[in-house]
């Protein structure tokens, strides 16, 4: 809680493998340095030796998601990705899901590629959050189950929200978003 962070060269800021009950709050980072384009200030992951999630020589390697994870009041500026997650894990063509990770009050401003990036996250809660100038999209969700994407603001973004499929290290992974919550993140946003 309360930390800074600055100038990220080639890594993430804080990674996040196979952890449960976490909580970052009212910390800052910013300014990305580097040619490695494929990395965000907090990363979400799984330890995978297919993907290169944290593929540490004494991590157990075993795909466990992270759950309950909550980032709240922080400020993300001149990134390249805010948070997320840049590949998913399967056992056989069972997707593994990242579980309730829940965004909210934070400001996210100047990134090059996403704001969030969703990918494999299963009931993420995206709420009072505002996005500005993140050049490619402001919430890209692929293999996203049920996000509820409520009370954002985005600002000179040109796709706000997208939400996809993706194939990656393993099978194509697909979104699934009920007709309730996707009418929230239509109507619930300010654009």
């Amino acid at each position: 809680s309360g930390l800074s962070f600055s100038n990220i060269k080639e890594s993430h800021f804080i990674e996040l493998d196979a952890s449960k009950n976490v909580q970052i709050t009212n910390c800052s980072f910013s300014k990305m340095q580097g040619e490695n384009y494929n990395r965000e200030a907090i990363n979400i992951d799984t330890p995978d030796d297919k993907t290169g999630g944290f593929s540490k020589t004494w991590a157990k390697n075993d795909k466990t998601p992270n759950a309950d994870i909550t980032i709240s009041g922080c400020d993300f500026s001149d990134l390249y990705v805010a948070i997320g997650t840049h590949q998913y894990s399967q056992n056989g063509n069972t997707n593994i899901y990242h579980t309730n990770i829940n965004i909210k009050n934070c400001k996210i401003s100047n990134t090059e590629k996403y704001g969030i990036s969703a990918l494999n996250w299963k009931d993420a809660k995206i709420t009072n959050t505002t996005f500005t100038s993140c050049k490619n999209i402001g919430i890209y969700g692929a293999g996203a189950i049920d996000p509820l994407i409520s009370d954002n603001t985005f600002n000179s973004i040109d796709t706000a929200i997208r939400i996809t499929h993706s194939t990656r290290s393993y099978s194509t992974t697909y979104s699934k978003i009920s007709d309730d919550l996707l009418n929230i993140a239509k109507t619930k946003n300010i654009f």
